[in-house]
């Protein structure tokens, strides 16, 4: 019941997490990442509302309007260094309109496709129903940039990469947490990744880099982005440049 509230008060805001070019951290782009601004208590994360949220199919309107101030945001800053990244889940993909609504929030606020970038996690890229399919492949041709999510945690195959008109890939942060000094299975898994990015010709980016050691071995290793509290946290309004 609150979550409805929320929707109708316009309580989701929307915080922005810079994505660098490791070569040299300057930023090429930023992730948008939902907040609820609830009346009696602090400012909360997606972990705290997102499972109900999709439970209940709320998920819809609640990424509805985050897509919307996205939008907005993109009209505003004609300059803001490359696209905005916005998660979609599997229950918002299957819905029936998504497709519809994306194209006229993108039309109503005059931006161009190639400015957003959606991502869908490798775990709801599983689940994926034909309209999804269709829907991801309309927006492609627009010029709206595809990647996943969480890449390497498991749920799918590599296939994922061939099946689906993918532009990027977000290797998961708890391969980059595991990363070590020495030879290690997670940068093993690291490096294996970065030559598949690279191969298909993909955008690859590294999530969750907290150290400086984590970002030199991913560079080292041929990631050309990379976001996480190293480069900078979530804020209100993005940066222009770093």
């Amino acid at each position: 019941d609150e979550l409805r509230e929320a929707i109708t008060a316009g309580e989701f805001v929307v915080y922005y997490q810079p994505i660098v070019a490791l070569a040299d951290a300057h930023v090429v782009g930023h992730e948008a990442l939902v907040r609820w601004a609830h009346p009696t208590r602090e400012l909360l994360s997606p972990g705290d509302f997102l499972d109900v949220a999709e439970d209940t199919g709320l998920i819809t309107a609640i990424g509805a309007q985050v897509l919307d101030q996205v939008c907005v945001m993109l009209a505003e800053r004609p300059a803001l260094a490359g696209p905005i990244s916005v998660n979609i889940s599997a229950v918002q993909l299957s819905a029936p309109g998504w497709l519809t609504s994306v194209r006229d929030t993108l039309a109503a606020r005059r931006v161009d496709p190639v400015r957003i970038v959606i991502e869908v996690t490798e775990a709801a890229v599983l689940s994926l129903v034909d309209s999804a399919r269709v829907a991801l492949a309309t927006l492609r041709e627009l010029g709206v940039g595809i990647h996943v999510d969480d890449f390497g945690t498991g749920y799918s195959s590599i296939s994922v990469l061939r099946d689906l008109p993918v532009t990027g890939v977000k290797l998961d942060l708890r391969f980059v947490q595991d990363l070590t000094a020495g030879d290690s299975q997670a940068n093993a898994l690291a490096q294996g990744v970065s030559g598949l990015v690279e191969g298909m010709h993909l955008n690859g980016v590294a999530e969750g880099i907290e150290t400086k050691m984590q970002a030199d071995l991913l560079r080292a290793q041929g990631w050309e982005c990379g976001q996480g509290y190293y480069f900078g946290r979530p804020v209100a309004t993005p940066m222009t440049h770093h």
